[in-house]
């Protein structure tokens, strides 16, 4: 079908003309469109990671070099994709190579990130969290030499403290716009407490100073080390909270010195990346040495921009599946493409445009239309699968489970197909019943027992059912535990098995012909039906003897038989 559709568009066929050219579909032999919802983008990627592990084991023909994955904003994505995809070690069955691109390098860099911190310091609450995170790049570390084995003691320390707010009561003052009230809340009062106590010990409230006297000894020396650190945020601090000429600001740059060395990139990213930036940029503002003041969030855009574009688009073509941001040149001809995140507001997507782009609330024919270039490159991603299309978008509330509508391109799509295709063996005009069996309804937790229970002694009635499945081995288990519990009293009468057993969705048959290479998601042998012939007759009366009221109450199953 989906050939069908992309020659279609070839042609520029009318609809009457598609419902004549082309025969009836039959879901469970064409799986070339498949639509999935969802109830989250992280359930997107879990069933994306089954979806493309039943691939692979169907064509062994295809490699995940062949697979790319196509959001609105990658950065979105990303924890998810990490978090699904990054779970499984190279040896396990279920390990999927992968690769982002379009990502910015401060978002998954933690030098980067400490940089970006640092560029934003009149600004910044200094929490706890924000210099634990700084604490935890190695560069960093070297600088002020702390050892990554004592950074639980220092989290000790600063637990102590509350929730320091602020360097010293200047500034909470002109930064955070705080009152002199707040000043034990800062990081230097801290520091003061923390000095008194390995100096004097707990003697007593000294200045209305109250000494932390869990410090003694060589802790002295770590102590020295933080308070070095602190020292330099406020030094940092002073340079950086005036506006200043781009020649200053080129010099400026040259902060970074303070808190980083170079540590053979064991950040992930080269060793002296944020050293390279101040001294070009030092070089270029030079020249403009006349200009006027600019303020640091001029400064800190312009500097922080110059990363990301170095590693825009690298790791596009990783030979691994590819997960990247729908934009132009990114649509080339794969053999498996799937849209995540096709969610109604984020696409197409809405840009808000600047306040001096006098062009953005005066639209003139001809004029770049944003929302026309999203609709293009959805036409260029379906047009640019060879074998199979996956759309996903979260269809679901998550608090809910209340419907929301996919993207109006999605929705466009589906109402072409419902007037142009229909389902092979129903006598209708309309493809509405071939689009319900397009259309997979995922449940809200990875663990529902639909994924690995068929409802139904006959199995599943349509193509969409098909596929609720599984490969997790470890909610497998979990579900049969819970099982076992619960059926455990009546296990140990020897009167009825658990009915997992007898509607278990058996994969090792099942996936003989589609998912061979897979880890069988069915359970063990030991749960086996005993007496399987009188199993329903045994199982009722089991039940209805637990009824209070009941004729059967209290005789169990060794009454007579109706």
């Amino acid at each position: 079908m989906l050939l069908q559709l992309q020659q279609d568009i070839l042609d520029l066929a009318p609809l009457a003309e598609t419902r004549s050219r082309w025969p009836a579909v039959d879901p469970r032999r064409d799986r070339s469109i498949r639509f999935q919802i969802c109830h989250s983008a992280q359930r997107e990627v879990e069933v994306l990671h089954d979806q493309l592990l039943a691939a692979f084991a169907a064509d062994p023909t295809l490699q995940p070099r062949d697979v790319i994955v196509m959001v609105p904003d990658i950065a979105t994505y990303a924890p998810h994709i990490q978090a699904v995809f990054g779970l499984y070690p190279p040896q396990d069955p279920r390990f999927i190579p992968f690769s982002m691109a379009d990502q910015q390098s401060r978002s998954h860099e933690p030098l980067l990130a400490a940089v970006e911190f640092l560029l934003d310091l009149p600004q910044a609450r200094l929490s706890v969290s924000e210099v634990l995170d700084l604490l935890e790049v190695s560069s960093l570390q070297q600088r002020f030499g702390i050892e990554a084995e004592q950074l639980p003691q220092l989290r000790g320390w600063i637990g102590e403290e509350r929730h320091p707010l602020g360097l010293d009561p200047a500034c909470s003052g002109e930064s955070l716009e705080l009152d002199d009230a707040v000043a034990q809340n800062s990081w230097w009062f801290g520091l003061q407490r923390m000095l008194l106590g390995y100096v004097a010990g707990h003697t007593g409230t000294w200045s209305d100073i109250e000494p932390l006297d869990e410090i003694s000894g060589l802790d002295g020396e770590l102590l020295g080390r933080l308070l070095a650190l602190v020292r330099a945020l406020q030094d940092t601090w002073q340079d950086v909270r005036n506006p200043a000429t781009p020649q200053e600001w080129g010099v400026r740059c040259g902060m970074l010195d303070r808190f980083f060395v170079a540590d053979e990139g064991r950040e992930g990213i080269p060793a002296d990346a944020p050293f390279r930036g101040p001294a070009a940029m030092a070089g270029r503002l030079c020249r403009g040495a006349d200009g006027p003041a600019a303020p640091l969030s001029v400064v800190r855009e312009h500097w922080l921009a110059s990363f990301d574009d170095e590693g825009l688009g690298r790791r596009f073509f990783a030979g691994a599946v590819t997960f990247a941001t729908l934009m132009p040149m990114r649509a080339i001809p794969f053999r498996h493409v799937c849209l995540l995140g096709m969610n109604d507001g984020d696409f197409p997507r809405s840009r808000q445009p600047a306040d001096f782009d006098l062009m953005g609330n005066d639209y003139r024919p001809g004029d770049r239309s944003r929302r026309e270039d999203d609709r293009y490159l959805f036409l260029e991603a379906l047009l640019s699968a060879r074998e199979q299309l996956s759309i996903s978008w979260v269809g679901r509330s998550v608090h809910d489970d209340s419907p929301r509508p996919p993207s109006v391109l999605v929705a466009q799509l589906r109402d072409h197909i419902v007037a142009g295709w229909r389902l092979d063996g129903r006598d209708e005009e309309t493809g509405a019943a071939l689009l319900e069996a397009l259309t997979t309804q995922h449940r809200l937790q990875p663990f529902s027992r639909a994924y690995f229970v068929r409802d139904g002694a006959s199995g599943a009635t349509r193509a969409g059912e098909d596929d609720l499945f599984s490969y997790s081995n470890e909610w497998r288990m979990a579900l049969q535990q819970a099982e076992m519990g619960h059926r455990r009293p009546l296990l140990q009468k020897g009167e009825v098995a658990s009915d997992i057993a007898e509607n278990v969705v058996n994969v090792s048959a099942f996936g003989s012909s589609r998912w061979p290479m897979l880890p069988p998601a069915e359970w063990p042998e030991e749960l086996t039906l005993r007496g399987a012939d009188a199993l329903p007759e045994k199982a009722g009366r089991v039940l209805l003897s637990q009824a209070p009221g009941h004729p059967l109450a209290g005789r169990g199953c060794g009454g007579a038989r109706s």
